[in-house]
């Protein structure tokens, strides 16, 4: 035996328990969402004179995660070290999201931001790799959780210093890499390649990649939205609540019904996409309130029946490859998304629309888009649901 393969297989130790995978998963997770509500008032703050670099800064994150996710996965499954890879990528996330709150000039800011957006789906790429097939679906109820915690946690931070979520962020990951050095987990046995896995999901990923572009292009409009409309950065957190809390819910409870997988994507369409066209020209808080409501229980109706497809459709040992290649579709859409926003804005500005005007054009497109995923994939979205039910259904009977 090679010195190389001794040394792979010394690495080699449990995988992360469950409920510490969740936790991990979690922290993980939250650096990034603390940052949805609270982004534009931290730009504001340190960049106030460049307001375009707020697209920018909840885009090239994505640029760093849609390359960091797959290699760092990809480092740490061909040498072995997993939990060391995990380490690394984990302070360096932590201290690059420190960095960006320090008001550096913003194309330095900028880069660094590309980079820990990439240490931070590497982080959780390398996560999936050590936990157990058990613990997977535990960790993706953390992963939802902490969409849900994120913007009201970020903004009762904001209401101490606008730097304070980026900056407690910056601490979660430095929790992680200490609890995996001291854990020291390995990984079970598992089979799939990363591209391989694209193929298998591509369905289900046309999906999820359309809901979180939708999201995408929702995000950073609406911030400035109701920064334009004089709301308080309070009131834009609970507004932002109002759409992610109800997701995170639904999701979890979608899969514990019976709805058929396209029943559902077809109810959740029009939920989303009737909430984005309705939401920038609806009145007063609360009825805002119902309505992104209305369309983060859409977003997960959409979401949740890709996710249990794509559970499905590999072998067993294969589902954490298949989750890092349905993550990377997603960060692929939020990226799409975000520069879309970016270009909708300024495009309508250009021709002479208003700043809402131009802003409430980003979620007409986002509707749309979805719209347009549901006419072309939703046969074939059904097709393979029934294929998979059928199969499920000949491994369960006797022979």
């Amino acid at each position: 035996m090679s010195r190389w393969r001794r040394r792979r297989r010394e690495t080699q130790g449990a995988p992360l328990r469950p409920a510490m995978a969740a936790l991990l998963v979690f922290l993980t997770v939250l650096s990034s969402t603390l940052l949805v509500a609270t982004a534009r008032p931290f730009f504001a703050a340190a960049y106030p004179e460049h307001e375009g670099g707020l697209f920018l800064f909840m885009s090239v994150n994505l640029i760093g995660a849609v390359v960091g996710g797959p290699l760092l996965a990809f480092v740490g499954d061909a040498t072995g070290r997993r939990s060391l890879v995990l380490m690394l990528a984990a302070v360096v996330d932590g201290a690059l999201l420190f960095l960006c709150s320090l008001g550096l000039p913003l194309p330095l800011m900028l880069g660094l931001r590309a980079l820990q957006g990439g240490a931070n789906a590497g982080s959780c790429s390398v996560l999936m790799g050590l936990t157990s097939e058990r613990g997977l679906g535990i960790a993706g109820g953390a992963t939802v959780a902490a969409v849900a915690a994120g913007a009201p946690l970020g903004t009762l931070l904001l209401g101490a210093d606008a730097a304070w979520p980026l900056q407690v962020g910056a601490m979660l990951p430095l929790v992680v890499a200490v609890a995996v050095a001291a854990l020291q987990p390995g990984a079970e046995k598992k089979r799939g390649s990363f591209v391989g896995s694209l193929r298998l999901v591509l369905l289900p990923g046309a999906f999820v990649f359309a809901q979180r572009a939708a999201v995408g292009l929702f995000i950073v409009p609406f911030a400035l939205l109701c920064h334009t409309r004089g709301l308080g950065d309070d009131v834009t957190g609970r507004l932002f609540a109002a759409f992610l809390v109800p997701f995170a819910v639904v999701t979890v409870l979608v899969p514990k019904t019976a709805l058929p997988a396209a029943t559902a994507t077809i109810a959740g369409v029009v939920c989303c996409a009737g909430s984005l066209v309705a939401v920038g020209r609806v009145e007063g808080v609360a009825l805002a309130s119902l309505v992104l409501l209305a369309g983060g229980s859409g977003a997960a109706l959409v979401y949740a029946p890709a996710l249990g497809l794509a559970g499905q459709v590999g072998k067993p040992g294969e589902l954490a490859a298949v989750l890092r290649a349905l993550n990377a579709l997603g960060a692929w859409g939020m990226l799409a998304g975000s520069g879309g926003a970016f270009a909708i804005a300024r495009g309508l500005a250009a021709l002479g629309a208003s700043r809402e005007a131009s802003l409430i054009g980003a979620f007409d497109v986002a509707a749309l888009l979805l719209v347009v995923a549901l006419v072309v994939f939703i046969v074939p979205l059904a097709g393979l649901a029934v294929r998979l039910q059928e199969e499920g259904d000949d491994d369960d009977r006797p022979t």
